[in-house]
């Protein structure tokens, strides 16, 4: 990535992918189909054995199937309101273009300093339990804040392409701007991100994946030694 400067910094804006936008859209289809026929042919299943029960307990899961349904269409279209359907990082921050026309914007000049002592203004957390996943955290107004750069909805919009060259760019734009504010180093381990060029760090992505393929081979082998052992042949 370009090194860039607060006279020379322009405006980057989210790229749809439609391939593999298409390609969710595609493969939520086939599953929603597939289970709509495994639902359809249990009662062709279960003809051997009809009773009471079992029609009883087929209702009750359709029941639950088209609550589940209708639960879930209402969902999506409350959630319509608040879709993001672009992405731009430029010389004031980040800004969030939602469908329907409205726009929300995080400023470099209202981040704010981390409010426990020794910690950085700007780092990195691991939320959703089980299958975490690393978001970029700053503290806006005060108020710690996750940044997304791939939030732009699949359903009514399209994926965005760059998000992790957004992302970059935001970083940049926060030590061009807002100097003052500490990034910490995991920021660009976690996202494998050059410190000084913010480029993609391929060597140290490289070498993790090359890392965690050694363990997984380990794991692996050493279950296979383990289940021989115990079982046998």
């Amino acid at each position: 990535m370009r090194i860039y400067t607060k006279d020379n910094f322009p405006k980057k804006t989210s790229i749809p992918s439609y391939f593999w936008t298409w390609a969710f859209r595609v493969f939520l289809i086939l599953i929603l189909v597939l289970v709509g026929l495994f639902l359809f042919a249990i009662p062709l299943l279960l003809t051997a054995i009809y009773s009471y029960g079992v029609i009883i307990l087929l209702i009750g899961c359709y029941l639950l199937v088209i609550f589940a349904i209708f639960q879930f269409i209402k969902h999506v279209r409350k959630a319509k309101n608040n879709v993001v359907q672009q992405v731009t990082v430029d010389s004031t921050g980040v800004h969030y273009l939602k469908l329907d026309g409205t726009k929300e914007s995080i400023l470099y000049t209202e981040l704010s300093k981390s409010t426990v002592p020794y910690n950085k203004d700007i780092f990195t957390k691991r939320t959703g339990g089980r299958y975490s996943i690393t978001e970029l955290k700053v503290f806006h107004n005060n108020i710690e804040k996750s940044i997304s750069f791939r939030n732009t909805d699949i359903l009514y919009t399209n994926f965005t392409r760059n998000h992790r060259e957004l992302r970059r760019y935001f970083l940049q734009g926060i030590t061009l701007f807002r100097p003052d504010l500490s990034v910490s180093s995991t920021v660009y381990s976690n996202f494998f991100i050059h410190p000084e060029t913010f480029e993609f760090d391929k060597k140290e992505f490289v070498k993790t994946v090359v890392l965690t393929a050694i363990i997984i081979i380990i794991l692996l082998v050493t279950i296979q030694i383990y289940t021989k052992n115990r079982f046998g042949d």
